[in-house]
Parts: C-alpha cells; sequence; structure tokens
C-alpha cells in the first residue's frame, strides 16, 4: 500500500477540531471544518482591563524611566524628579504645567511603522537627557 493510501485510510481516525480565528477588529470565529465558520459573540474584552495602578515607573539608565500612563500622576514624576513625558499610542491622560510632554501615535497594529514611531521618540528623549 502507498504512502498517499494509507494517509487516506487513516484520515477517518483523526480527532475532530477546531480552530479559533481573531481578525484585526477583534472579531473571533471558531472553525471545525471547511465549510463551519461560526462568530463567536463577544463576552469580553478584546484586551485585558488594568484593575489596579501601576504608578512606579522602571529606571532603565539613568534620567530615562519606562512606566504606565498611571505614572503620569503629578506626585509620581514629582517623587522621580521626571521634567519630561513621552507618551506612545496613548497621550498622556493628566498634565503638570511644569512637564514638557510629548505625544506619539501609535497604534498597535502590524502595518504599524516603528521606525516613524522611534525616530520621533528618540529625538524626543534625546533633547530632554
Amino acid at each position: 500500500m502507498s504512502f498517499l493510501n494509507e494517509l487516506r485510510t487513516k484520515r477517518h481516525c483523526l480527532k475532530p477540531t477546531t480552530t479559533t480565528l481573531t481578525y484585526l477588529d477583534g472579531r473571533k470565529f471558531e472553525e471545525s471544518g471547511p465549510d463551519a465558520l461560526v462568530e463567536i459573540p463577544r463576552t469580553q474584552f478584546g484586551f485585558i482591563v488594568d484593575a489596579k495602578p501601576d504608578n512606579v515607573p522602571a529606571k532603565i539608565v539613568d534620567y530615562v524611566y519606562l512606566g504606565s500612563q498611571d505614572c503620569c500622576d503629578p506626585q509620581v514624576l514629582g517623587r522621580f524628579d521626571i521634567n519630561n513625558v513621552l507618551s506612545v499610542g496613548v497621550d498622556a491622560p493628566s498634565k503638570c504645567e511644569k512637564i514638557a510632554y510629548r505625544f506619539v501615535q501609535c497604534l498597535d497594529l502590524p502595518q504599524t511603522n516603528l521606525l516613524d514611531v522611534l525616530k520621533e521618540s528618540v529625538c524626543f528623549i534625546q533633547d530632554a537627557v
């Protein structure tokens, strides 16, 4: 018996399976065969909900910190002596007059050109330090 014939005879022994497909817009579909595609209704957000503040920035090198939007609180900025804030993707939620801010648009999509984001970000960081 040829290998191809062996595969054909064993095909019925395969366990059925389903695959979940997630599209860029967050919609999900379940595929269980060549013609069986069913949309899965949304029961939750397409992202993780941030339920507790993360207001401690991480020191990368002297004068450069990395943190979440919760770190934009004026008290946090003062505690770490931060004078410049670069926000990538999401604009800083609160602003203080003593702080220099720069917002760089960046969408979490495969087609986003990260080189453009980096060029604008690096210029601001170099001027800040």
